[in-house]
């Protein structure tokens, strides 16, 4: 008996191993949504500006695509440019193609931005705000099958965040251990980052880690286009609304481009398209972001240490 359990211990282990390091070692391409040539004439270049737009793999490279293909279509359609779509595997990575001029705009965990001083450098524009049927939440989710149902059950079990410069994905689980005078190192018999909400579900789905924490709003997207997945977690614990990650630019793009995007988006909820577009994302409208609508993510970020900042 003491064999079997130290074979299934081993085995579980290996899992994790190959999974983690297989997807740290994988760094996503810049995708491109331009629609290939019909034709057989030769490519040129136009004229139009092109305009690369930065985000985390929430999922998987294929349903984050998916996730994004619609909205980047209207912004060519309506704003008269070229788009790319570029994905990257942390937050981090994200900063770096901002500062370093490789994309202009890029949505990014808002946690990062007010703990991290790179974001002053960064200009903070737009925040998705949520559609009338989604509340943005952390969420911490177990197996289906599992008799765990609340965080107090969650003691010396193994646990899988998403990145950790993630808002929801762990500043908030690790915000809610501080608060009782844990500490992931103290709670967990082991943690882990796994860079998405897709390789977290499937981790608990899998039952190679026991728990894990996402937002809400990736979770219910994924969940909704996968209903294998769907039937195998079940959320045990949910956070108060939380701020949706923003939309910030680098200084990258010419001034009146930038205009033209911001206008666009912040109108996006006054046509039918937009409108349906917006609702596929989660979103009900985008506003102008202002420093208070962060304010809950320092106070968090400062309750851990966090610096915080100005915006």
């Amino acid at each position: 008996m003491a064999y079997r359990l130290f074979l299934l211990g081993f085995v579980t282990l290996l899992s994790l191993t190959v999974l983690f390091s297989v997807y740290k070692q994988h760094t996503l391409p810049y995708i491109s949504l331009q629609s290939p040539a019909v034709n057989n004439t030769p490519y040129t270049e136009d004229s139009r500006e092109t305009v690369r737009i930065a985000s985390v793999g929430s999922a998987s490279a294929r349903c984050t695509i998916a996730y994004y293909d619609s909205f980047l279509s209207y912004l060519e359609k309506q704003a008269g440019i070229r788009t790319e779509l570029v994905l990257r595997k942390s937050y981090r990575e994200i900063i770096d193609l901002l500062l370093s001029g490789q994309v202009e705009f890029a949505f990014i965990s808002s946690s990062l931005y007010v703990t991290d001083t790179a974001g002053d450098k960064l200009e903070l524009l737009l925040i998705p705000q949520p559609a009338c049927d989604i509340t943005y939440t952390s969420c911490i989710f177990v197996h289906h099958d599992s008799k765990l149902n609340t965080l107090a059950e969650l003691r010396g079990k193994t646990f899988a965040f998403t990145d950790p410069d993630s808002a929801l994905g762990c500043l908030y689980p690790t915000y809610l251990l501080k608060l009782y005078g844990e500490s992931p190192e103290s709670y967990f018999s082991s943690y882990h980052y796994v860079y998405s909400v897709d390789y977290a579900v499937r981790c608990v789905a899998s039952q190679l880690v026991e728990a894990a924490a996402a937002d809400s709003l990736h979770l219910q997207y994924l969940l909704c286009n996968d209903r294998e997945l769907k039937d195998k977690i079940k959320i045990i614990h949910t956070s108060g609304y939380l701020p949706l990650d923003p939309l910030v630019a680098g200084d990258s793009l010419a001034p009146e481009v930038k205009e033209k995007v911001i206008s666009l988006l912040l109108a996006m909820h006054e046509d039918v398209e937009g409108m349906e577009i917006l609702a596929q994302l989660g979103f009900s409208r985008f506003t102008t972001a202002r420093p208070e609508d962060y304010d809950i993510i320092t106070k968090m970020a400062t309750t851990l240490g966090g610096s915080g900042n100005d915006f």
